[in-house]
C-alpha cells in the first residue's frame, strides 16, 4: 500500500507550539476537534482556525497542569454533574469548566489580534 493511501486514511500531522496537531485524525461526533493530552485530532478544514486550535491548545496546556488523568476526572465529572442534572448533551459540554475556560482564552486571544483603527 502506498503511503498516499496511509496518509489518506490516517490524516497528516503538523508539529505547533508545544503539540501536534492531527489533520483527518478521528475528531469526536459533532466536534470540530478533540485533544487528547498533546494531541489535537482536528477536522479537515478547520487547521486553520486559529481560533479553534488556540482552543484546542488551552486543552493541551490543562492537561499538561493536571496530568492525563486528573483533566479526565475532572472533565468527565463535570459533564457529568451537568447531565445528572437534566442538561442535553450540548447544554453540558457547553457548561463544562474546561470548555468555558478554552473558550473564553481563545476568544480573548483573537480580540487582542485585532487592530483598532487609530483616531
Amino acid at each position: 500500500m502506498g503511503q498516499g493511501r496511509w496518509s489518506a486514511r490516517l490524516g497528516r500531522f503538523q508539529r505547533r507550539d508545544g503539540f501536534w496537531l492531527w489533520i483527518g485524525g478521528p475528531v469526536a461526533p459533532g466536534a470540530a476537534a478533540t485533544t487528547v493530552g498533546r494531541i489535537v485530532l482536528i477536522r479537515s478544514g478547520r487547521e486553520n482556525d486559529a481560533v479553534l486550535v488556540r482552543h484546542e491548545a488551552e486543552h493541551v496546556r490543562q492537561y499538561r497542569q493536571l496530568g492525563l488523568a486528573g483533566f479526565l476526572v475532572r472533565y468527565v465529572a463535570d459533564y457529568g454533574r451537568w447531565r445528572l442534572r437534566g442538561y442535553p448533551h450540548w447544554s453540558a459540554y457547553r457548561r463544562i469548566g474546561f470548555e468555558i475556560e478554552a473558550e473564553w482564552v481563545s476568544r480573548r486571544w483573537a480580540r487582542s489580534l485585532t487592530v483598532t483603527p487609530s483616531r
